[in-house]
Formats: structure tokens, sequence, C-alpha cells
């Protein structure tokens, strides 16, 4: 089981106010799987999967990703954890705007100390179709760049598991189409378990397995 998620809650304060994001949420997940998390809008979607990456921490319930119990690991061991694990994919890209597409791509070889960094990265940047875009900035890259980019830099590592918030959110329909063939087809390729929050139904369906939030429960 690469991931397990057991009663897992979220609850958080706005104002005198308790907003209860997520109830009992449990599931799991065998490896090399692909699912999909689908709902409207404040469905919790994006909530459930910032706790999947231990960017949140629940208020009660258990998450265990690859045989470790995320809330026994403290911030310092879950930074460390991730970035050896997890890839992540968000909506906004989130480059770093003073790094060129392969510093960028470099950037979490760096942190784990890896041999040859920069070699590595050139070849995911060639893998997604930017060998010849290693040297610009993300400014001067288009949307659908930014996204091929931000996915190299999430899969370098060569992490047990991809989590992508809405990837193609941002991104016009054919170019969204060309990212989201991109994702699936390197997850394919690697054996990789994807996790992808969509609201879009047609690429809910190509994951092998979906679940469903409504008001921030399972359906």
């Amino acid at each position: 089981m690469i991931l397990k998620c057991e009663d897992v809650c979220k609850s958080y304060r706005q104002g005198e106010a308790l907003v209860q994001a997520l109830y009992n949420i449990s599931f799991s997940l065998e490896p090399q799987t692909s699912l999909s998390i689908v709902g409207p809008s404040g469905s919790g979607k994006t909530t459930l999967l910032s706790l999947m990456a231990g960017l949140d921490s629940p208020s009660s319930g258990k998450i265990e990703i690859n045989g470790s119990a995320l809330q026994d690991l403290s911030e310092a061991e879950k930074t460390a954890f991730r970035a050896e694990n997890m890839g992540i994919v968000f909506q906004q890209f989130h480059l770093m705007p003073y790094l060129t597409a392969l510093e960028n791509v470099s950037l979490p070889l760096d942190i784990l100390g890896h041999d040859q960094p920069e070699k590595r990265a050139k070849q995911w940047l060639e893998r997604v179709g930017l060998g010849d875009r290693a040297n610009h900035l993300p400014h001067q890259l288009s949307g659908g760049e930014s996204q091929r980019v931000a996915i190299a830099r999430a899969s370098v590592i060569e992490p047990a598991i991809l989590l992508a918030d809405e990837p193609s959110g941002n991104l016009d329909t054919e170019t969204g189409l060309n990212v989201m063939d991109l994702l699936f087809e390197l997850s394919d390729e690697s054996g990789r378990t994807l996790i992808l929050v969509t609201h879009d139904r047609s690429l809910a369906d190509r994951c092998q397995k979906q679940i469903h939030l409504v008001g921030g429960r399972l359906q």
C-alpha cells in the first residue's frame, strides 16, 4: 500500500466560526495506480491533497505514505520525506522566477545532494520536449512550457508518488490536453503512482480509480 488515509478530518477557524473542511476521509491506494480526486469547488479536494503532501496537518486521523505515518514526523522530517518521495505539480507552476528552466529542474536534486544534478535535469527537460529552452527564465516561457518544466521538476527525483493539483487549470484547452497527455505518459512509463485533483471528468476518467468529494465528505 503506497497511500492510506484513515478517518482524516480537517477543521480551521474562520473568525469566530469553526469550519469543517474534511469529514472522516478513509481510503487506500496500491502502488503504480492513478487516482483522481473530483468534486465541486470548495469540496475539499485541494485540502486533502495538501494533507497527503504533508504541507498541512489533519485535525485528526492518520495518513501513511510509502510506509511512513506523516503525523509522526516533525516538520523537518516531513520536508525531507517529501523531497525524497513526492513530486508535486501545482496549477500556478510555482517556478523560481530568477532561475532558468534547467536550474528549476535541478533544484530538487541540489537539495538532495545528487551527483551531476544538471546532467539529470537536462535529460528530464529533453523528455518533456524542452531541451532547447534550458537557459530560459520562466517569464520567457509560455504557460504550457512552464507547466512542462514543473512536471520535469516534480519527476526528476523519480518520486514514489506524484501529486498534481489542477495542472491544466491555467492553460488553454489544447495546451492543457497536451500537458495532461505528457503527465499520464510519464506516469505510465515509470509505473509511478499519480494522484490528480481535477474538476474535469474527462481527465478523471483517464485514471484507474476515482474518489468523489462533496462538502468535505467522501461519496
